[in-house]
């Protein structure tokens, strides 16, 4: 009996193992791939890169996008310079290949402020490999200018190369705030002053919306403009009655600081077209004061508006010109509805002014409204009102020469005084009216060599329904009202 129980106890234990075998390899297999995915990783040196000078790196992450076959890397640093930085440009090299510059942002990072470079390359890398190289930040420095230290004006600071080196390995493909969006007032809903700002993420994707300091009084079809991490506000046709005052506040990453009054402008104003370039704001034309060409002009600072100077008028006599700077010219198109004529106008900016007026070529249609801005040396209109129509132009010194007006598709809605803005490759437009209902819709798109690429809806609607806003991000090439 006691030789049968103990064959009957090995039995057992023969069948408990055959049993469980399968179980104890697949816990062991795990184990082990727990131990190479996760613990090897944490001993692996984390990706590092450093500067020669002005500029401290805080973080720097490598993502490798096998299904696109590209890599992609984020720079995050600190300009530890005692003056600003202006226009920062990021080169890096892989491989033994350079990427082509890529704009950082802010395009104007303080001393003691952080800021954001990313660029992609169409390098194929494995997850996890380990790579190194050179990478190159490009930038103009306020310490250069002349001056500067008294004066606080960095107006065409000298540019300077700030050389570096990296090192880490790649990730899987990630996302994070690459700049903000701030869009102030709006036509639809009293009070008609509220704010809000939203992150924008590096895949052009907007965030969920913060409320922030709400401007002074009720705004809309106001002339703002953005420059340096300031955006100005010139005017207001608050609750259709045009004004001249002018506020300014400081954009951060914690929103809009409270607004400060600043110059008023000369005459009451509505719906015209503001541009800063080189620290200059230009205002073109208004739709509240007859003859509606009238042209200003002042110097911009931390510390507000300047005294406002009269410029050239332009010659169109029409309101709601919407104007754009590129490369020391300002380029308008007139976009009446109507038996209006389609004009277009360009002239040299400098801080004398706006120098003589040269038509341009004619707008394609006669719509009422149009938003139009800059980016990468093209002018973008979203044409609104009557149809969905985008346009677009390639802006030089003799525009009216080679500028053909080319056809980019159409927005998703009918749009009537939505906010619009391009930013790092992608085109937003915020809200809109018609027949009459206001919306909260946010789209964007990529800007493409063929114009604009493929409209998406934001999962983040606009808090409320508006029209009529101001929407800008700062570093970008400014908003615009259509």
């Amino acid at each position: 009996m006691e030789g049968q129980a103990s064959r009957l106890k090995a039995q057992s234990a023969i069948e408990f193992i055959v049993t469980y075998a399968w179980a104890l390899i697949i816990v062991i297999v795990m184990v082990g791939l727990l131990f190479y995915f996760v613990t090897l990783p944490q001993v692996e040196p984390q990706n590092t890169c450093q500067f020669q000078s002005d500029l401290i790196c805080t973080d720097f992450v490598i993502t490798s996008n096998s299904a696109t076959g590209s890599t992609i890397m984020y720079l995050n640093a600190t300009n530890f310079d005692q003056y600003p930085l202006e226009n920062p440009v990021m080169t890096v090299s892989l491989n033994g290949q350079n990427t082509t510059g890529t704009a950082c942002y802010p395009d104007y990072v303080l001393p003691g402020e952080q800021m954001v470079c990313t660029v992609a390359m169409q390098v194929q890398t494995g997850y996890y490999q380990t790579v190194s190289g050179a990478l190159y930040i490009t930038a103009s420095d306020c310490g250069l200018v002349a001056n500067f230290s008294y004066t606080r004006d960095c107006i065409n600071p000298p540019a300077k190369l700030i050389s570096g080196s990296y090192y880490g390995h790649t990730t899987l493909p990630i996302s994070f705030p690459f700049g903000y969006v701030y869009c102030i007032g709006d036509s639809a809903a009293s009070p008609y002053n509220e704010s809000y700002y939203a992150p924008l993420d590096n895949t052009g994707m907007p965030g969920n919306w913060v409320q922030t300091a709400n401007y002074p009084i009720p705004l809309t079809g106001a002339g703002c403009a953005t420059y340096q991490k300031y955006i100005y506000c010139v005017g207001t046709n608050s609750v259709s009655v045009p004004q001249n005052q002018s506020y300014y506040g400081l954009a951060t990453s914690s929103g809009i600081s409270n607004w400060t009054v600043t110059t008023p402008y000369p005459i009451a104003f509505s719906n015209a077209g503001c541009s800063i370039y080189n620290s200059y704001i230009y205002c073109i034309g208004t739709s509240a004061v007859y003859p509606y060409n009238q042209t200003y002009y002042a110097k911009v600072s931390g510390e507000g508006i300047g005294p406002w100077t009269q410029t050239t008028s332009i010659p169109a006599n029409q309101p709601a010109m919407s104007c754009a700077i590129y490369n020391g010219y300002v380029y308008c198109a007139e976009t009446s509805l109507g038996g209006y004529p389609k004009y277009t106008y360009y002239a040299p900016v400098s801080s004398s002014g706006i120098g003589q007026w040269t038509s341009g070529p004619d707008y394609p249609q006669a719509n009422g409204n149009d938003g139009c801005t800059e980016f990468g040396g093209y002018f973008y209109c979203i044409n609104t009102n009557v149809n969905k129509d985008i346009v677009y132009s390639q802006l030089t010194q003799n525009w009216g020469v080679t500028g053909n007006w080319l056809d980019s598709g159409a927005y998703p809605i009918k749009e009537y005084d939505g906010g619009c803005n391009i930013f790092n490759g992608y085109i937003y437009c915020f809200g809109t009216t018609y027949n009459p209902h206001n919306t909260q819709d946010v789209f964007y798109a990529p800007l493409t060599a063929n114009g604009v690429g493929n409209w998406v809806q934001s999962s983040f609607d606009y808090p409320i329904p508006f029209y009529g806003a101001y929407c800008t991000v700062p570093g970008s090439s400014g908003g615009f009202t259509g």
